[in-house]
């Protein structure tokens, strides 16, 4: 029975302190929309972030110390990546997320999945090059069949490819 208890003693103590680390990750989503929407600057993110990388960081070192094997290896792994976890409170323009990121390559996920990848290295090449054209012409707000149409007229006349990149 004893050890039973100790085990529910542990998760206890495991569920607040996991609690107390989701409270902290919703303050930094809560002063990034504040930056976001225009409240603050740069500068003055970082000095809101401060209470909150500080609080975090204890939070780690805790959990680094708690004999909870999960808890220790995300502790440490955070850790080692503190100062990545914290690069949009520096850069401008940077979101903390991944989302960009994801929806960035959701196509290629998708279509991989739909049509069970390729059956050769010169298909996956083929497939990466058309899936990053399409990627570039999207967030450059281009046509993909013009720009493709005028790759392959250009191919077919011997004339170079057009550039990928917009000229301003």
């Amino acid at each position: 029975m004893r050890n039973l208890q100790g085990l529910l003693d542990q998760q206890h103590a495991e569920s607040i302190w996991a609690q107390r680390l989701l409270k902290h990750g919703q303050q930094v989503f809560e002063v990034w929309r504040a930056y976001r929407n225009g409240f603050f600057d740069q500068v003055a993110l970082q000095q809101a972030l401060l209470p909150v990388r500080r609080a975090l960081h204890e939070l780690l070192v805790t959990g680094s110390s708690r004999p909870w094997p999960k808890v220790q290896a995300f502790c440490r792994d955070l850790h080692r990546h503190s100062d990545a976890l914290w690069t949009f409170s520096r850069v401008e323009g940077l979101d903390p997320t991944n989302n960009t990121a994801e929806r960035a390559i959701r196509p290629a996920v998708v279509w991989r999945k739909s049509c069970y990848g390729t059956q050769s290295a010169d298909g996956s090449r083929f497939v990466e090059r058309m899936l990053s054209v399409r990627g570039t012409c999207a967030q450059q707000g281009r046509n993909l069949f013009a720009f493709l149409t005028d790759a392959v007229r250009a191919a077919w006349a011997g004339q170079p490819a057009p550039s990928i990149f917009c000229t301003p």
